[in-house]
This record gives structure tokens, C-alpha cells and sequence, in this order.
């Protein structure tokens, strides 16, 4: 981030010297510093955005009757996966690293019986809270 930054301020500063160059005798370093200047703020303007477009949510909505997980990022993700709590035997919550553990978030994973411990379906990643949201479901299930 503090890159694309000083990319912007940079562009800019270099625009404003052109002002000054141009009563200059040499008009091929004014227009070197106007091209520079013109794509670092073009980078940089379109960096910003490229982030903002590019954030993604996650959602966890636990019902009486089922677990749903979205995921959404405007023009590149939409997920959504359901599990019903009939199908569910039970949750387990996962923290790897100092990272997670120091944040608090970790993984879920739901035994639905049939699934093993590496299934992408059975897994919720980046789960804020992962042992309190696991002791509900575990409670919603009379486990």
C-alpha cells in the first residue's frame, strides 16, 4: 500500500514539474516526465480500485434447520453452501499458528458422516471465533 503511495504523489509531483520544464529548452524531458507521470498515476489509480472491486465477504447464517456459508466478491466469486443440521454429527474447530491463534479465527469442520478431514465442502475457512461458533452448533445439535 505505502508503495502505491508514493507511485501516486510521484505521478503528481512529476506533472507539476512539468509546469516548470516547459520553459525549458528541452522539450523531450517534458513530455518523458509527462508519459512517467501520467502512468504512475494510472497505475496507481487503478490499483485503488482493483482493491476495493477485489474484497471479499464472508457469511455464516446459522438456522434452526441448516448452516449456510456465503461467499461473495464483486465480479469474480459467489458461493454458497448449505448443510442441514440433520445431516451434521458434529463440529470440530481448528486454529493453526500463531497467526490464527492470536487473532482469533481458525477453521470449522463438520462430520457429516461420510466426509474426511481434508473435504473442501466440509470445511468453513476463516471463521471468526471458530471454538464459541462450534460449542452453538454443537449445542443447536444436543451433542
Amino acid at each position: 500500500m505505502p508503495g502505491i503511495i508514493v507511485a501516486i504523489v510521484v505521478g503528481a509531483g512529476l506533472f507539476l514539474l512539468i509546469g516548470s520544464a516547459v520553459s525549458g529548452t528541452n522539450p523531450f524531458f517534458t513530455w518523458l516526465m509527462f508519459y512517467v507521470g501520467l502512468i504512475m498515476l494510472y497505475l496507481g489509480h487503478h490499483w485503488f480500485f482493483h482493491k476495493i472491486l477485489g474484497e471479499v465477504m464472508e457469511d455464516i447464517i446459522i438456522t434452526d434447520e441448516r448452516i449456510i456459508w456465503m461467499k461473495e466478491s464483486l465480479f469474480q466469486v459467489n458461493e454458497m453452501r448449505q448443510i442441514p443440521l440433520n445431516k451434521i454429527r458434529g463440529v470440530e474447530a481448528r486454529k493453526h499458528g500463531l497467526l490464527q491463534t492470536l487473532l482469533g479465527y481458525g477453521q470449522l469442520w463438520f462430520d457429516t458422516g461420510g466426509t474426511e478431514a481434508q473435504d473442501e465442502n466440509a470445511i468453513m475457512d476463516q471463521v471468526p471465533s471458530p471454538n464459541e461458533v462450534a460449542k452453538n452448533i454443537n449445542q443447536l445439535l444436543g451433542n
